[in-house]
């Protein structure tokens, strides 16, 4: 597989209840190369909320920015991948 190109993906990061979590970074950028494979790895999301007190795992999901379903992000993670290769265009901004 030879890359000829570059896609650019930014996740940006919300917050659905009281307490915002506290993200290593507020936003996270990310270049990989087209063409790729499925399973890439794009970023590695990493939070604490106050709303669990850490006696439930933080959930994550991409709620905006994705509708043709390119990337998936594990759940309990936060490891954002590719999901379908052939979808990839030159430029994402997913909102997690």
């Amino acid at each position: 597989l030879a890359a000829a190109a570059l896609a650019t993906v930014i996740i940006n990061i919300t917050d659905v209840n009281d307490v915002p979590p506290k993200f290593l970074q507020q936003e996270y950028d990310a270049t990989i190369w087209r063409p790729t494979q499925t399973g890439v790895l794009v970023a590695e999301l990493s939070a604490t909320d106050d709303d669990f007190n850490n006696k439930t795992p933080l959930q994550y999901a991409i709620v905006d920015g994705d509708d043709e379903r390119t990337f998936v992000i594990n759940p309990n993670s936060g490891l954002v991948t590719v999901a379908d290769a052939s979808k990839l265009r030159a430029f994402y901004k997913l909102k997690v």
